[in-house]
């Protein structure tokens, strides 16, 4: 497909289809919002809509990339050279899972249907992962870990992910507004973590 020339117009009502989508998307679900409730939100036709983006799948994968942009500029990686800014970096992390809570809760779904962002989403799942385990080897080198076993640190970096991947879903399924139970989930890593504490600070 031809890439379309789009203007600083045309950016700017690019966005607000972005906008509106991942707020239907967040409301009634990415499986039951389709183009046509989009362009309705916006007072837009259909086809007008197709314009910018040639079908839904496209508008998912543009939230997606946003949702990625937005952890790539706070991801816990190697240069964290302490706990309190790793907690810090991980509630900004869950803050963006509530802005884009749809993407969490229908993840499987439009991974099964779109080839592109399923690539995606692998690349960026082993970054993450090498990103973790830099995170908790400069926490070590600083004195905020005992030293880790190889196991232990799959450990973190399993928990960490678990974690970041499921923890919508099941505040949602057990009634919870997620951006209320962020304190709950990032107790819960703090417990993991402080298990590997020097045991002088333990």
């Amino acid at each position: 497909m031809v890439e379309r020339k789009i203007t600083d117009k045309g950016q700017e009502k690019r966005a607000r289809i972005l906008a509106t989508a991942l707020e239907l998307f967040n409301g009634y679900g990415i499986e039951y919002v389709g183009v046509r409730e989009i362009a309705k939100a916006l007072h837009m036709r259909p086809g007008h809509l197709t314009y910018y983006f040639p079908d839904k799948e496209r508008i998912v994968l543009a939230i997606g990339q946003g949702l990625g942009a937005a952890n790539d500029a706070i991801y816990p990686n190697g240069e964290v050279r302490s706990l309190a800014e790793f907690f810090r970096r991980f509630k900004a992390l869950l803050s963006n899972h509530v802005r884009y809570r749809c993407l969490l809760t229908s993840i499987t779904r439009a991974l099964e249907r779109d080839p592109q962002m399923r690539r995606g989403y692998a690349a960026r799942q082993v970054r993450r992962m090498n990103d973790l385990r830099a995170c908790f080897r400069s926490l070590v080198a600083a004195g905020e870990l005992r030293r880790l076993t190889r196991a232990e640190e799959d450990h973190l970096v399993a928990c960490c992910s678990l974690i970041s991947r499921g923890w919508v879903v099941e505040a949602v399924a057990s009634g919870y507004d997620p951006a209320d139970r962020i304190p709950h989930y990032l107790g819960m890593l703090r417990m993991i973590v402080g298990t590997y504490r020097p045991s002088s600070s333990a």
